[in-house]
């Protein structure tokens, strides 16, 4: 769901809403008071307000020492503490990465059918058909995966169906894979090595300079294709079915699992 159709609910166009929050710069507090008594998240309020992050709209209300986090309904995902209301980190969500979060196309070792029954081989159906349902992905109950389960503004509603779900996790993870080459493995490396302990206390709260850092070198990944890939795509094949067989184990041990929110610890631990 985008803002203009959760406006719509109130009879409020995004135009209206954006000319309230222009006549309410100087008041910051406003902003928020009415954020919060109609449910406008702040990924709702930089769509409103257009040509800025998420991020940047949490920034401003904590210019003013305003925490608008509260805005955003809370999900547990990774191992951060930090509210979210999205899969992605906005500083994932609003980068090349978004263009990377597509249903899987791949033909061969890397369909879908493949890894399912690549994985389905080791965890049981039971167990994989609960990795996939809904609960872990559509946040807001609707029946949809959109751009506020997911944290990108741009993104195209889909049925939130098990199908859909386990084709938009396989793409993803295929296109990030295919994005990182060996040099930018090691970058990425050589950064977690140097900085393990500062940067896992870091990670665990969310925000910090070396966190930053960390996700700005993440982010430097997407923006061009690998030359060549680290994997072979039948390598590739394997280590999805191995590590997605491993979630399964761990999310059949958590009621409220999200299946997308490990992203950024992932990396940490690769």
């Amino acid at each position: 769901m985008g803002a203009a159709e959760h406006l719509a609910k109130f009879g409020v166009t995004v135009a209206q809403a954006k000319e309230f929050i222009l006549a309410n710069l100087n008041n910051p507090q406003e902003i928020f008071n009415v954020a919060k008594q109609f449910g406008v998240t702040n990924a709702f309020l930089a769509e409103i307000y257009g040509g800025v992050t998420t991020q940047e709209v949490i920034s401003f209300f904590d210019s003013v020492r305003i925490d608008s986090r509260s805005l955003d309904p809370v999900s547990t995902g990774g191992s951060g503490n930090a509210p979210t209301n999205s899969a992605f980190p906005a500083e994932l969500a609003n980068s090349a990465f978004a263009n990377l979060v597509k249903l899987n196309t791949e033909t061969g070792v890397l369909s879908t059918a493949n890894l399912k029954n690549g994985i389905v081989s080791k965890t049981g159906l039971a167990a994989y058909n609960s990795l996939f349902s809904s609960s872990g992905v559509d946040t807001n109950g609707d029946g949809q995966i959109g751009a506020t389960d997911l944290g990108l503004i741009n993104f195209t509603n889909l049925a939130a169906t098990p199908d859909n779900i386990q084709s938009l996790y396989f793409d993803t993870l295929i296109n990030t894979y295919k994005s990182i080459d060996f040099q930018e493995i090691q970058q990425i490396g050589d950064f977690v090595d140097k900085n393990a302990q500062a940067l896992a206390n870091e990670v665990s709260n969310g925000q910090g300079a070396l966190f930053d850092q960390y996700i700005k070198l993440i982010i430097s990944v997407f923006e061009d294709p690998a030359t060549p890939p680290i994997f072979s795509d039948a390598q590739l094949a394997d280590l999805l079915i191995a590590s997605t067989a491993s979630i399964v184990g761990v999310a059949s041990g958590q009621a409220d699992f999200s299946l997308f929110g490990s992203f950024v610890d992932g990396f940490a631990a690769g």
